[in-house]
């Protein structure tokens, strides 16, 4: 079957999965996790801000959805001030894979005045993606590896350790903005999180620039820990808190409630 031909199949029904290039089932959806997240400055080690994220499982005209919320507040961004969010997201499960179908998000000042606002509407059938950032449109291809950065996280931890090095997707992140990205398998490093030793799972986030690849050096690396204990909790991230210009971070994963 050629690839038009599949394309058009898969715009007959919003059931039929694209064939998920190179991506790989998730076995653990962390159904009714709840994982507190603290983020410094990397160069002085200033605290920046904390959230927390909440993890579901639901259910919506018989289909089976993953709901993620996040909730945080501290100096996020590159300008320094004090805002608060929610971040809300939804995403089918299908054949165990985990697809993205909405995000909304909000952010406010410390007066609870609006100040960005973000709608993200997936949709397969049309395979376009439809997002709104502050009353602003901005239309994506849906790709069939395309995963959301709200899901991430969900990918890093179920990544296919000791089977495969490298894996590649779509990523459409905040700002919003899709790039060709790649998890490699860095293997395994020892790190201390508040005074505790973990074996861990090193992962790097590359970023396929395409024709301009070559410049791809001059921009901070990314990273994940995860533990190389079952079940592949993520420990730390270290990379861009979001876009170019903001904070380079180190986020530390707890779920003890600490």
């Amino acid at each position: 079957m050629n690839k038009q031909m599949a394309s058009v199949i898969a715009a007959v029904t919003l059931l039929a999965l694209p064939a998920l290039a190179d991506t790989y089932p998730i076995r653990d959806l962390h159904d009714g996790e709840t994982v507190h997240l603290k983020a410094s400055e990397k160069s002085s080690g200033a605290d920046l801000w904390t959230s927390t994220v909440k993890t579901y499982k639901t259910s919506f005209e018989g289909r089976p959805f993953l709901y993620v919320v996040e909730t945080g507040q501290g100096k996020y961004g590159g300008g320094g001030k004090v805002q608060s969010w929610r971040s809300e997201s939804y995403s089918l499960i299908e054949d165990g894979h985990v697809i993205p179908y909405q995000v909304k998000q909000v952010f406010k000042d410390q007066g609870g005045n609006v100040v960005s606002s973000l709608e993200k509407n997936y949709d397969r059938a049309d395979g376009k993606v439809a997002c709104q950032i502050n009353g602003r449109q901005k239309t994506f291809d849906f790709q069939d590896d395309l995963i959301d950065r709200e899901i991430l996280g969900l990918y890093v931890r179920n990544f296919p350790f000791g089977k495969r090095r490298e894996v590649p997707f779509h990523l459409l992140t905040n700002e919003p903005s899709q790039y060709k990205i790649s998890l490699k398998d860095l293997g395994l490093d020892k790190i201390i999180v508040d005074d505790q030793e973990y074996l861990c799972y090193k992962l790097q986030l590359l970023l396929d620039m395409g024709a301009i690849n070559l410049f791809s050096g001059f921009f901070p690396k990314t990273y994940f820990w995860v533990n190389a204990a079952e079940p592949h909790e993520v420990v730390r991230y270290e990379g861009l808190e979001s876009a170019l210009g903001t904070p380079y971070i180190q986020l530390d994963f707890d779920k003890s409630g600490k």
